[in-house]
């Protein structure tokens, strides 16, 4: 399986990507792309009882999250 997964997109993309159980077959992510008013949204999609957030980044428009399966 994959280690490491980097999804930079935009909020409709990474939308369908959290949504799909496909998505989560690895060890860690770095998801990024999106802006702030979209995180609560992007949040709501995460398998949270099988993720830990590890770090959250922001700059004045994006986030950063890096998560790691558990």
């Amino acid at each position: 399986g994959k280690d490491l997964v980097i999804a930079n997109l935009y909020h409709h993309l990474l939308e369908r990507l959290l949504d799909n159980p496909d998505f989560w077959k690895a060890r860690y992510y770095i998801i990024s792309g999106f802006i702030h008013k979209m995180e609560p949204d992007l949040l709501k999609l995460l398998p949270l009882k099988n993720l830990k957030l590890l770090a959250r980044k922001e700059s004045e428009i994006w986030n950063l999250w890096i998560l790691e399966k558990v």
